[in-house]
């Protein structure tokens, strides 16, 4: 996430000015969407992933899970962006 958003912000300019910058935005959101999807695969396999409480039920993802791995591409992430992300991406 952090190389998309980095050539997102390099090559805006460029993108505007070509007319393709919105589609290359929607390009985001579905890298954002297909993270969520390979997460949940991976714990539906691996149920040891998620909290002690949750582990009989693999179907649902506490929102921690994948917290911690979006806090290292947006240090400034916090649990309630973090719902608004995964609303949109319904």
């Amino acid at each position: 996430m952090q190389l998309l958003d980095s050539a997102l912000d390099s090559n805006m300019e460029d993108f505007i000015s070509s007319g393709i910058y919105l589609a290359v935005e929607k390009m985001r959101q579905m890298t954002l969407r297909n993270l969520f999807k390979k997460l949940a695969i991976e714990i539906q396999a691996n149920p040891e992933l998620l909290p002690e409480n949750m582990r009989s039920k693999p179907h649902l993802m506490h929102l921690d899970t994948p917290f911690k791995s979006l806090v290292k591409w947006d240090p400034e992430l916090d649990m309630d962006e973090l719902e608004l992300i995964l609303a949109n991406l319904i």
